[in-house]
């Protein structure tokens, strides 16, 4: 069904989403495998790691973070291989998300200044503007008149804004990936480098 539909559709792009949990880390390689040889193959692949407050309590106790490493890096070498994903940029800014998340899981300490709420904000369905679906929002469009600039520039994002960039250490995916990896200037120029590896390397290859 869905090579009848990228066939009609040209343009369709299809990703699949994964969350890794206590639930299904013993599964995770099987459930990797059997996606990684799909056909046709998913575009891409989004990895994620639990977070928050699941429903189910259990299913972020006693995760093995090292398989979510293992797991996350054969993505990345299939991405490096040509297999997911056709923007270099957007597998550069994938491959340094999952190492820093890593990171910040394994040392319980902050890797990166967080630009949520910085560089872009968070608007659920009911109007509440915030920096992410994780913090409490600062206002309501519905009581602010529609004003989102009145909002945006309250003291109370201010601080919040503030309390993120210094504080902040979660492992919220869509906010490291963007902005967070691209607004970093150590994480850039590690990204520039290794682009330039990956150039050379394919220059080697040819």
């Amino acid at each position: 069904m869905l090579k009848r539909q990228k066939e009609k559709f040209k343009h369709l792009e299809v990703g699949i989403n994964t969350v890794f949990s206590a639930v299904n880390q013993h599964k995770i390689f099987e459930i990797y495998s059997y996606i990684s040889h799909l056909s046709p193959l998913p575009d891409c692949m989004a990895q994620l790691l639990i977070r928050s407050n699941p429903r189910e309590s259990n299913s972020k106790q006693n995760i093995e973070i090292d398989k979510y490493r293992e797991w996350t890096d054969m993505y990345a070498k299939d991405m490096l291989k040509g297999k997911f994903e056709k923007d270099v940029l957007v597998k550069i800014a994938t491959i340094l998300m999952y190492k820093y998340i890593y990171k910040t899981v394994t040392t319980q300490k902050r890797q990166i200044h967080c630009y949520a709420g910085i560089a872009g904000a968070v608007i659920d369905n009911e109007g509440m503007v915030g920096p992410c679906e994780h913090k409490p929002p600062y206002g309501s469009l519905r009581n602010n008149r529609y004003d989102f600039k009145k909002i945006w520039h309250s003291d109370l994002s201010e601080k919040m804004r503030h309390d993120s960039y210094n504080h902040c250490l979660c492992t919220n995916e869509p906010k490291w990936w963007h902005p967070s990896v691209s607004y970093n200037k150590e994480l850039v120029d590690e990204g520039i480098a290794l682009s330039e590896k990956l150039s050379g390397e394919n220059k080697d290859a040819a």
